[in-house]
């Protein structure tokens, strides 16, 4: 591999449940789907191999949000990766701010992708736990997904204004 390794916290390999929850208890600091994938070794080589495509397409505090933000940031990582294997022509991020990927279209046009993965949530309109039998929650899962889309509006408009992006790109 030729980048610094996604996993580099000193995750033990598992292939035990029982272990793997322990490991998970064990770091509360981390998010545990970071967690489970830096210890069950086919996920593992999944997730360095989709970090390595899109290293140079990330941004600086990218490792850092992905212990904490799994999904979203290994959201992103698959997007990039999949706008590679298309062939799209991606721009190096923008150090001061700005989409989660930007590719130039021929002529001077620029695509910029947004990657959404909402949260569960907390409180009243949050997701709850799926581990029960009852009703499936649509609406606190609607609620998820209009909040994943506001937060994007709203990242939009800021880019905007912080001239990260233009309004015809």
């Amino acid at each position: 591999m030729s980048c610094s390794p996604l996993f580099a916290d000193d995750l033990p390999t598992t292939s035990d449940d029982d272990a793997l929850q322990t490991v998970i208890n064990s770091r509360p600091d981390l998010d545990p789907y970071y967690v489970a994938s830096g210890c069950v070794p086919d996920r593992r080589e999944f997730f360095e191999k989709l970090y390595e495509c899109a290293l140079p397409y990330l941004d600086t505090n990218f490792v850092a949000e992905c212990k904490t933000s799994f999904h979203q940031r290994s959201w992103e990582m698959a997007v990039i990766c999949v706008l590679r294997h298309f062939g799209f022509n991606l721009e190096p991020p923008n150090l001061s701010g700005g989409p989660d990927a930007t590719a130039r279209l021929e002529g001077s046009s620029l695509l910029h992708v947004e990657c959404v993965a909402p949260t569960t949530g907390s409180g009243p309109d949050g997701v709850p736990p799926l581990r029960r039998i009852g009703l499936f929650p649509e609406d606190q899962l609607l609620l998820r997904i209009a909040q994943g889309f506001a937060s994007k509006r709203d990242k939009f408009a800021d880019y905007l204004k912080k001239a990260s992006i233009k309004s015809n790109d």
